[in-house]
Order: C-alpha cells, then structure tokens, then sequence
C-alpha cells in the first residue's frame, strides 16, 4: 500500500542566485559551487520544488552563464528569469516576493516548509507576515556577512553557506595563492588583485606570516607562475594585476 507524502514532508526552496552566487565571488574570491550547495541545503522529504529566480543579463552584478543555467535545469530547478530593465534589483525581489506569498497560500495542507537562500534583509517582512498567518517551517541559508539580522529572528533555522568555501589551512601557501588567482574573472575590476590587495587577502585567511606571504608572492611572481598585467579601470586608470601566467 502506498502512502502519501505528508505536509510536513514537502518544501519549496527559493533561491535568490545574485545574492548567493555575487556574495560568495565578493566574500571569497571564489565562485560558488551549485553542486555542494543544492547537496547542503537538504530538506527531509519528497518532492521538495525548488525555484531559483536569475538574471541572464548584462546589468547585474552576477551573471547567469549557461552552463549554469543548464546545470540547475538538470537538478529539477525552476529557473525563473528576471527581466531587464529599470528598476534592477528591485524587479528581482518583488518577484521572489511574489512567489513567497503564493506559495503560502496555495500551499496550506501541501507543503509545510519555506527556505530561503538569500541573506536579503527586504525579505523578512514577507517572512515575518507568512508566520503570522501560517504554520510554516521558516529556514534561511545565506553567508554570514550577507545575513541581515532580521532574517536570524523572524528564521526557525538560519544556516552558514561558509561551510562551502574550502578551508584555506588544508592546502599549502603556494596552492592557496594560485588557486586564489586563477578564480578571478577579467570582466570585473573588484574581482582583480593586485599585489596588495592580495597581500591583505592571505593575512585574512592564512596562518603564515606577512613577511612569509609577501615572499611567497614574490617567488611566485619571479618564477612566472604569476605575472603583472595593465588593466584599466572604470576612470581609465592602468591597474597593476596579478594574474596566472597561461602561455607556461
């Protein structure tokens, strides 16, 4: 005999993808692996409907490429496009607005579990009314600079999404550093580093010594494996960047 699933069984995640996908790049340096994080955020249950809400154009920060785009399909993901044009960031939310409230409502005696990823402090509002006026599980995942204060309280549970980023004292210095390059993308100026801002980043997040990073660096740079690009900035200024050297 086959039983149905029961609500408290089902969810329905809401992934903002700017906020996570440009907060991970920003904190980090690093793009955000959507594998790791639709393996992480693993709600008890069946047929959990997950709905990621995307921008595929040029005028946001965080781009969705289509290898991207096609990955998330493959996991059953409902991608729903943001459209271009005036009000940017705003369309986006109101739209996940929207659909949080929809859920809510059609979901009674359904579903029993709201998620959000996405640490953006104009949801919690939203999420504040659907606890007043519904019995749902609130759960958030965000990273932690990311995370407005207002989404801890009005959450039942609120998630780190730092767990993701591999912890940089389980690999050597000179992997850190190369790694840590290599992940910077050429269209973006705040992706880039130079040699300070490179510096600055390893204190942050390495055990050895300034004088051990800055030599490190400079090794790496007098071997080749990193060289020193002009690249101009948005006042056409040059800006010394490092990057890996790809013609070794």
């Amino acid at each position: 005999m086959t039983t149905s699933s029961r609500p408290s069984d089902r969810a329905v995640v809401f992934i903002d993808i700017e906020n996570v996908g440009y907060g991970f790049v920003n904190t980090y340096h690093y793009p955000l692996d959507w594998q790791r994080l639709l393996d992480f955020v693993q709600i008890p249950g069946q047929a959990n409907v997950i709905i990621a809400f995307a921008k595929f154009h040029s005028q946001t920060r965080y781009v969705v490429s289509s290898s991207l785009e096609n990955f998330l399909r493959n996991r059953g993901v409902i991608i729903k496009s943001v459209p271009e044009n005036q009000y940017g960031k705003q369309l986006s939310d109101i739209m996940i607005i929207n659909s949080l409230w929809e859920t809510a409502i059609d979901g009674q005696g359904k579903i029993n579990h709201l998620v959000l990823i996405s640490g953006d402090g104009d949801f919690a509002a939203t999420l504040n009314g659907i606890k007043d006026r519904f019995d749902y599980t609130i759960s958030v995942y965000a990273l932690r600079n990311c995370l407005n204060s207002e989404l801890i309280v009005v959450s039942d549970h609120t998630h780190l999404l730092d767990c993701l980023y591999d912890d940089p004292s389980q690999c050597t210095l000179n992997e850190f550093l190369i790694k840590t390059v290599d992940k910077t993308k050429s269209q973006l100026p705040d992706r880039w580093f130079t040699f300070s801002s490179l510096m600055k980043y390893a204190q942050e997040r390495r055990p050895e010594s300034t004088v051990q990073i800055e030599t490190t660096i400079r090794t790496l740079l007098r071997q080749q494996i990193f060289v020193i690009s002009r690249e101009i900035d948005h006042e056409l200024r040059p800006i010394p960047r490092i990057k890996l050297n790809t013609i070794r």
